[in-house]
């Protein structure tokens, strides 16, 4: 196998078979090394927005018009009006499943049944409590509050 500029990928022999490794590609290409961001397309934007600035409290780094820029501790979400997006459209079920680490999974959950989140009940698994709720768009995000065992 040979990347576009033309420089030659080491090989593993597996199983009898010789293939390339993803550590190889990534350092033959320069490949993604860390995720930098994910980017959610909002039907109502206006809303999402709130909801993970003023619900969750994500620090919002930049926003233009119809496009808003979050800080998840080093990566990225941002938030996109869908309707700048052309042929943009959302059926039911699909869209992100985050999962977000909290620092005190009861405030959060106060704080977030204040403001109208939907909200489903807590949970404790071996690993720590966690709390899923939906933001305007239905997507899921995962709160999680590591237990010691986590951290």
């Amino acid at each position: 196998m040979r990347p576009q500029n033309g420089a030659c990928l080491s090989t593993r022999t597996h199983w009898g078979r010789t293939r390339v490794t993803a550590d190889d590609l990534q350092r033959s290409l320069g490949g993604p090394t860390r995720l930098r961001g994910v980017t959610l397309p909002c039907v109502d934007y206006a809303a999402t927005r709130r909801f993970y600035t003023e619900g969750l409290g994500i620090r919002l780094t930049g926003q233009t018009r119809g496009h808003a820029v979050l800080d998840l501790g080093g990566t990225r979400l941002v938030l996109l009006d869908g309707g700048r997006v052309a042929g943009f459209q959302r059926k039911e079920g699909q869209g992100l499943y985050l999962e977000l680490e909290v620092g005190d999974l009861d405030a959060v959950r106060s704080h977030l049944r204040s403001v109208g989140a939907r909200v489903f009940e807590l949970r404790t698994t071996p690993s720590g409590r966690l709390m899923t709720v939906q933001d305007p768009e239905g997507n899921l995000v995962n709160l999680v509050e590591p237990g010691s065992r986590m951290r």
